[in-house]
């Protein structure tokens, strides 16, 4: 800790200020220590809960010893269900925000709301953390192209529409292994957001067709499009609906899929392309070299998501011998 937050003590070393006292009790001089811990103000807030740290020298330690003691105690405070350095933690930020508000809009402090949201913070962090590591954020497989099996191909599609109502469409085949096969872009003029996803579709399947696709999950980000594509019917009252239904209806295989956005970002690229290019359609064989770093992304997930996820299974699935990494692993 380098204790250059710019508190009255510190002003006053720095000429700014010729008054080093507390702006809360007005009865010590205002250091870091003192406005986090030792005001009398501040100091009620840290009784209601010390019999819950069993550190006797808490109101005695340093500054830096101080927040290293708190944050290194994994005790759990009873009533609470949640560790003390994350209810520390948690309090400690509450009164720092506190502090500022008192000072800079001249709120007063209350202490029974300090009290209740600090703690409800605490208790709703330690819920979310004790969650499986399943279901946690870097799950790498909620982030990336989820590949179909060997043998099918993968159409993904997306559209977009500007402030102005000018929509596009865009999508691109591969394979399991995530070979670029065929890819689109087209202008759609005013329309929708729902109706610009229903032309990727429409056009995505038309050029599934013609390259000889027989088995072809669609994956989307738009759930709205999966609800009415699931069961189109011929005889449907919208006219694209209908010619989507008729290339279901062929003889292949579609299968669609709803993914996560942060998975189809290739093909949102692909999308926003004509809008400034002037061609009402476009056919590519190759992706554009610009959009490498971002198919990679797709297959492969963030990487760093990607490393911390391997990690995260090693560690967990390790049995014989211990795992260690650093920050700089990932």
């Amino acid at each position: 800790m380098r204790d250059r937050i710019l508190l009255n003590h510190n002003r006053v070393s720095r000429g700014l200020s010729h008054d080093q006292s507390c702006h809360l009790c007005a009865n010590a001089d205002e250091t870091s220590i003192h406005i986090l811990r030792d005001c009398s103000v501040i100091r009620t807030l840290w009784l209601h809960f010390l019999d819950f740290f069993l550190c006797s020298d808490f109101f005695e330690l340093p500054l830096t010893d101080w927040l290293r003691a708190n944050l290194s105690s994994s005790s759990r405070v009873a009533g609470i269900d949640c560790e003390w350095n994350v209810l520390f933690t948690s309090l400690f930020w509450k009164t720092w925000k506190s502090c500022n508000a008192k000072l800079f809009q001249g709120i007063s402090l209350a202490f029974d709301t300090l009290l209740h949201v600090g703690t409800l913070w605490a208790k709703r962090f330690s819920a979310a953390a004790e969650t499986s590591l399943a279901t946690r954020v870097f799950n790498v497989e909620h982030a990336r192209w989820i590949p179909p099996a060997p043998g099918i191909f993968c159409l993904n599609i997306d559209g977009v529409v500007s402030k102005s109502g000018l929509g596009s469409a865009g999508g691109h085949i591969h394979d399991a292994a995530g070979t670029f096969i065929v890819g689109f872009t087209k202008n759609i003029g005013h329309t929708t957001p729902l109706l610009v996803e229903l032309w990727c579709f429409f056009e995505g399947l038309k050029l599934a067709w013609l390259y000889g696709f027989e088995i072809v999950k669609v994956q989307t980000d738009c759930s709205e499009v999966q609800k009415l594509i699931s069961s189109p019917v011929t005889t449907s009252p919208y006219s694209l609906i209908r010619s989507i239904a008729h290339l279901i209806n062929r003889a292949w295989s579609i299968d669609i899929q709803v993914i996560k956005r942060e998975a189809n970002s290739v093909v949102d690229l692909m999308a926003k392309r004509p809008l400034g290019s002037g061609k009402p359609w476009l056919v590519m064989d190759s992706h554009p070299a610009s959009l490498v770093p971002i198919l990679d992304r797709d297959i492969h997930g963030p990487l760093m998501l990607a490393r911390f996820a391997a990690i995260m299974d090693n560690l967990l699935t390790s049995t014989s011998k211990s795992v260690a990494f650093s920050p700089y692993d990932i």
